[in-house]
């Protein structure tokens, strides 16, 4: 299963997901009109008690850009970045060889019983890895018929996890699906 992750060059995403402010990786990712991202945390703390309207420079090119009207947390979410993290974080996943299947434990917690079964697959619109059979419980539900997975042992490239991702939904519109292009 290691193999799977490597072909995806994890590392090289460091760039792209790291906020300039905190040096951490992105959380909440907002994009400014010069087309940099930042945590909205940080330009919330960078922009403490400004009001709609006021002129403050970006934080990395200086360009100056105004508050929206409602603050920061109006600026626009950075979809891209937010896929990327998402392909970050299955990518890591993939490069673990024994992988412990996620609803087994889930089920073993309730029961008292500590042993998981090995995972074969991981769900992209659940967020979970699971064995053979939980897997087969979970396709047997209509609600989960059109999620997509991805086999722990699948040699994929950052275009094939791409587009095992589930779409995200638009800010302003949470009827309208959007489909991030990564490559």
């Amino acid at each position: 299963m290691a193999a799977a992750a490597a072909s995806v060059p994890v590392r090289e995403l460091d760039d792209v997901t790291e906020c300039p402010i905190c040096a951490e990786e992105l959380t909440d990712a907002r994009v400014l009109p010069c087309i940099h991202t930042f945590c909205l945390k940080c330009l919330q703390e960078y922009m403490k008690n400004a009001k709609p309207g006021i002129i403050f420079p970006c934080p990395l090119c200086r360009r100056d850009l105004a508050v929206p009207d409602g603050g920061m947390a109006k600026l626009p979410k950075n979809y891209f970045v937010e896929k990327v993290l998402q392909m970050k974080k299955l990518a890591s996943r993939l490069s673990t060889d024994d992988v412990e299947c996620d609803l087994c434990g889930e089920e073993n917690d309730a029961s008292g019983e500590n042993a998981n079964e090995k995972a074969t697959i991981f769900c992209t619109d659940c967020s979970k890895n699971m064995c053979a059979r939980c897997f087969s419980y979970h396709k047997k539900f209509k609600a989960n018929a059109s999620h997509r997975v991805i086999g722990l042992n699948e040699q994929l490239g950052a275009e094939d996890l791409q587009v095992k991702f589930p779409e995200s939904s638009c800010d302003k519109h949470s009827e309208k699906k959007y489909k991030t292009v990564l490559f």
